[in-house]
């Protein structure tokens, strides 16, 4: 072989080792920012979904606390109704049970 053919085949081989290393470094730079793209994406769907469980609960929240007013409410009219009745309403309502219970 000659010393020219030699070099060339060096040279094609010092190419081909640079085209490699910078395939190398290329692919591990990929790498890098598909992990740092993933995490990313993770990070911003829990901030997401964090945000929407907090949107929901604060909804809940409010929907419970009007509930318990109505209720209370309603409540509290019943109890007017039967905190202002009458004594004969009342003893009219005990002779009623009295008589339930005697079977008559």
């Amino acid at each position: 072989m000659s010393t020219s053919m030699v070099s060339t085949v060096l040279e094609i081989e010092r190419e081909a080792e640079a085209i490699l290393v910078k395939a190398d470094a290329d692919a591990a730079a990929a790498v890098t920012q598909a992990k740092a793209d993933r995490e990313n994406a993770a990070k911003a769907h829990a901030e997401a979904t964090a945000r929407e469980i907090a949107d929901i609960e604060a909804k809940a929240a409010a929907d419970r606390e009007a509930r318990v007013r109505e209720l209370s409410a309603s409540g509290e009219k019943d109890l007017a109704v039967v905190k202002n009745i009458s004594d004969a309403a009342y003893d009219k309502g005990v002779r009623y049970v009295m008589d339930a219970l005697k079977g008559k």
